[in-house]
């Protein structure tokens, strides 16, 4: 029994120090392709829209599957922001 309790420990350490000593970096976003939404507004309230597709929205077969709403008090076309380096 207590050897089965020291092999748990250890694989228990082994997979704590895995976690830990990871680090994880993310590429840099300089912009977003923007053929594939469709922004259209204001609409009688203010709000905007942009229409997100699978591929360019003159295409036929085009299809959505949602979109970003949103005033100009929150931001601007089309409604998302890229932002690199922010502070955390």
């Amino acid at each position: 029994m207590k050897r089965s309790k020291s092999i748990l420990y250890s694989s228990l350490a082994l997979a704590v120090a895995g976690l830990s000593s990871g680090t994880a970096s993310a590429a840099q976003i300089t912009g977003w392709n923007l053929d594939n939404v469709l922004v259209s507004g204001p609409d009688s309230d203010g709000v905007y829209y942009s229409d997100v597709y699978d591929k360019a929205p003159v295409d036929s077969a085009a299809s959505t599957n949602g979109y970003i709403k949103y005033d100009l008090v929150e931001g601007a076309e089309p409604g998302l922001k890229v932002v690199n380096d922010a502070p955390l």
